[in-house]
């Protein structure tokens, strides 16, 4: 779901990496994306708009942000105290600190302080959420 180059360049990941069974990246409204996202079992995605449609249509899951909730906040970056699902059951992951060079935000070209993030806790977050055992 959504749009924009990078959602297309993470969606072509995606298709490469893991069984898709539909792909609507650029192809619905605001609308269609709420009545596809009221069928799912649960939200994995970035802080994006359709992070928020997913908390306003009551969904559990995870989201990640790029930025830490401490020095960064005061600039007005996207952090998820700040930007996160509004009174949700969407879990926020962030990296645990910024890294050198990134205390004002996260800027480079690459997969960075987001990296810190591991898969191993997203994955038990969504073993919970999805009462996997």
């Amino acid at each position: 779901l959504g749009g924009g180059y990078n959602t297309y360049k993470l969606g072509e990941i995606l298709k490469k990496s893991c069984k898709v069974e539909y792909d609507f990246i650029g192809k619905t409204t605001l609308r269609e994306t709420v009545e596809i996202l009221k069928t799912c079992s649960c939200f994995i995605g970035c802080d994006t708009g359709p992070m928020h449609l997913a908390a306003a249509c009551g969904l559990s899951g995870v989201t990640f942000f790029a930025n830490k909730n401490s020095i960064v906040e005061q600039y007005g970056l996207d952090t998820a105290k700040r930007f996160g699902p509004w009174n949700s059951d969407i879990v926020t992951f962030e990296p645990k600190l910024m890294s050198a060079g990134c205390e004002n935000g996260c800027k480079k070209e690459f997969a960075h302080c987001i990296n810190q993030i591991a898969v191993d806790d997203v994955y038990e977050e969504l073993k919970n959420i999805l009462n996997i055992k």
